[in-house]
């Protein structure tokens, strides 16, 4: 699938997320909004400010790891979500592996709660 397939656009689509997020897990670096959505896919979007990650060269790699994990943890799920990641002050992008441990985690999380809203339902 190509990039724009699984990216929330515009503002009224971060909007719909931030108002109506059923699901929200954190860290002391990152904060995961979620809400299903009727597309049949997930839908990324991030928020990584220069207030909060200083460097671009940090920002881009903040990026890359966030897109990377969301690609093998929602693009082929049967999850259809739309996902936005906002990046706290707390975050220390010099460290990769950490830095991918944590968003990792957080998706983990973030699909556990899915699946017990499922199980619910």
């Amino acid at each position: 699938m190509n990039n724009d397939g699984w990216r929330l656009r515009d503002a009224s689509e971060f909007d719909a997320v931030f108002r109506g997020n059923r699901f929200r897990v954190s860290s002391p670096a990152f904060l995961l909004l979620a809400k299903e959505n009727n597309l049949q896919r997930s839908r990324l979007g991030m928020v990584i400010g220069k207030k909060n990650v200083k460097l671009a060269t940090q920002r881009n790699r903040t990026k890359r790891v966030i897109r990377e994990r969301f690609r093998q943890h929602f693009v082929e799920d049967l999850l259809s979500i739309d996902l936005i990641v906002l990046a706290k002050s707390g975050v220390n992008t010099r460290d990769r592996v950490a830095l991918n441990q944590q968003v990792t985690t957080l998706m983990e999380k973030l699909i556990q709660k899915f699946g017990r809203q499922d199980q619910h339902a």
